[in-house]
């Protein structure tokens, strides 16, 4: 079973984002910001493959989410979204490899085709 990790600060936005992974026969799991997804990170009891996280969360945005995980998970597959038209993921000059980028809304088969698109 591939484990798909939903960063998401939007209750409603993650559990339909949850439901839409779900019925691409994946497993979801939830974190409602970046303090809480490093938690199920280091206490896990299975392999996250991919991460999918907001842009703009209270705290830490995405961006420093993933840069945090990939301490102690260098390769770990990631999705930025945003519904923000002006954003730009800035990397601080460097590119992040395995990060791709979604603006949200989307339609529930762009979701999984990103999904697939991320772990290929």
């Amino acid at each position: 079973m591939i484990n798909v990790l939903v960063v998401e600060d939007d209750a409603i936005a993650r559990s339909v984002i949850c439901a839409i992974i779900k019925s691409g026969g994946y497993n979801a799991m939830e974190a409602d910001g970046g303090e809480s997804a490093l938690q199920i990170c280091e206490n896990a009891n299975v392999k996250i493959d991919l991460i999918l996280t907001d842009f703009k969360m209270p705290n830490m945005n995405g961006v420093e989410l993933i840069k945090r995980l990939r301490i102690d998970h260098a390769d770990m597959r990631a999705v930025l979204m945003s519904g923000f038209a002006n954003d730009t993921v800035d990397t601080e000059g460097g590119k992040m490899t395995n990060l791709l980028f979604m603006r949200k809304p989307f339609l529930p088969q762009e979701l999984l085709t990103m999904i697939r698109t991320a772990l290929s």
